[in-house]
Order: C-alpha cells, then sequence, then structure tokens
C-alpha cells in the first residue's frame, strides 16, 4: 500500500510540473504577445499624434488662405467700384484715355480673379 501511495504521489508530482510548465510556456506566450500589442499601440499612438498635427497645421494654413481670399475679393470688388464711379465721372473728352486705363485695370483684375479662384480650389 506505501508503494502504491509512493506512486500516486509520484504521479501527481509528475501531471502537477506538467502543468506548471504549461502555464509557465502560456504566460511567457502571452507575454510576449502582449508586448507586441503594447508596441503597436504605442506606434499607433505616435501616428495619430503626428497625423493630428498635420492636420491641424493644414486648418491653419487654409484658414490663413481663406482670410487672404476674402481680402482680395475685398479688394478686387472695392477697385471695381472705384473704377465704375471714374466711368460714371468720365467726361467724353478724356473718355477715351480713361478707357484704355480702366480696360487695362480691368484686366489686372481678371488676372487677380483667376488667382483667388486658383487658391479657392486649393481650398
Amino acid at each position: 500500500m506505501k508503494k502504491h501511495y509512493q506512486n500516486l504521489l509520484s504521479s501527481i508530482k509528475a501531471d502537477h510540473k506538467e502543468q506548471l510548465a504549461r502555464i509557465r510556456q502560456q504566460r511567457h506566450a502571452l507575454a510576449d504577445h502582449l508586448e507586441g500589442v503594447i508596441s503597436r499601440c504605442a506606434r499607433l499612438e505616435v501616428s495619430v499624434k503626428e497625423s493630428t498635427k498635420e492636420l491641424l497645421r493644414e486648418r491653419a494654413e487654409k484658414q490663413t488662405l481663406q482670410i487672404r481670399v476674402e481680402e482680395m475679393q475685398t479688394s478686387i470688388e472695392q477697385k471695381i467700384r472705384e473704377l465704375r464711379k471714374r466711368i460714371d465721372e468720365s467726361d467724353h473728352g478724356t473718355a477715351h484715355a480713361e478707357i484704355i486705363k480702366l480696360r487695362t485695370e480691368n484686366e489686372e483684375l481678371r488676372v487677380n480673379v483667376d488667382d483667388l479662384k486658383v487658391l479657392l480650389e486649393m481650398l
């Protein structure tokens, strides 16, 4: 009977050691997997931070461009009003020279409007 208990005890010890070895192996595998997940999360966090900074920078640039476009549009509208006023006020004797001057200024304004359209398309 003593030998039977010794055998049973040896068998239980061996099973326990095997189970401990499996648990240790699983723990090491899980720890390795967890390290990989943590590493991927850290890389993702860095990527998100960089993307957020880039997005904020692009938004700031867009706001700056929008302000610039609005200023250009206001300036162009003001010049157009001034040109119309000058046309209305000009007399017939100087009308031809004034018209040529106005056409030149009008062309310059068209170029500015084209530039404005390009900026708007960039937004």
